[in-house]
């Protein structure tokens, strides 16, 4: 009848609607809290530079083209309050959001997981900035085109390469000192991406909200 059938789009359009709003909860939920966290840092009082958990360190360039043999100082901050030289190594990935700073360590907006969890497993910590991002930049303040051909993520996954090796060194580490990189968003396919291509390096990822798949016209 007329009635049951105006009965049953009510319920097509509600169960519609219901659906669709299903889809967007995640994507809004995801920005709300990723507004809300960029406020909160924008909101706190930055740490100074000139704490000492700021280590600049020596990169290079390229990473693929020996006969480039410029190199330039990256910015990371490192924080061994837990670290007896026994536990993991925790590597939280910069390049995106606001940017790094000595708090990256202490209540972070970008891998906060990271240090809750460092103080109960007794995890070195450490955070990389990105090159071309923040105050890491190989080139200087200046972009033309010909000097951003080296920025690209293989490049970037390069950085944590080196800066691996260098930490190392640094803090006489072994094996046994197992390195889990953390990330969220483009950060997140960065420390995933580096397990996946230096998996000899690095035990473990935790990528966050991951864009992993490849998405040619992205809205969300």
């Amino acid at each position: 009848s007329g009635g049951g059938l105006g009965e049953m789009m009510k319920v097509l359009v509600c169960l519609a609607l219901f659906l669709a709003t299903g889809q967007a909860l995640p994507v809004l939920t995801s920005w709300h809290r990723y507004a809300a966290d960029a406020e909160r840092a924008r909101a706190q009082p930055r740490a100074s530079d000139d704490d000492s958990s700021v280590v600049w360190f020596t990169q290079r360039l390229d990473h693929f083209d020996r006969q480039v043999k410029a190199t330039w100082q990256q910015r990371s901050f490192q924080n061994d309050t837990f670290f007896d030289g026994t536990g993991p190594v925790f590597l939280c990935v910069g390049g995106e959001g606001p940017a790094l700073d000595p708090s990256v360590l202490i209540a972070s907006v970008h891998c906060n997981d990271m240090v809750e969890l460092a103080p109960q497993v007794g995890a070195l910590m450490l955070a990389v900035e990105h090159r071309y991002y923040g105050e890491s930049m190989p080139t200087g303040h200046e972009f033309p085109t010909d000097k951003l051909r080296w920025l690209s993520s293989q490049q970037a996954l390069g950085d944590l390469a080196e800066f691996h090796s260098q930490i190392t060194a640094n803090y006489s580490l072994s094996s046994d000192n197992k390195w889990v990189s953390f990330g969220g968003s483009y950060p997140g396919m960065m420390a995933g991406f580096f397990r996946l291509k230096y998996p000899h390096l690095v035990h473990a990822a935790v990528s966050s909200s991951s864009p992993w798949l490849a998405k040619g016209d992205m809205q969300e």
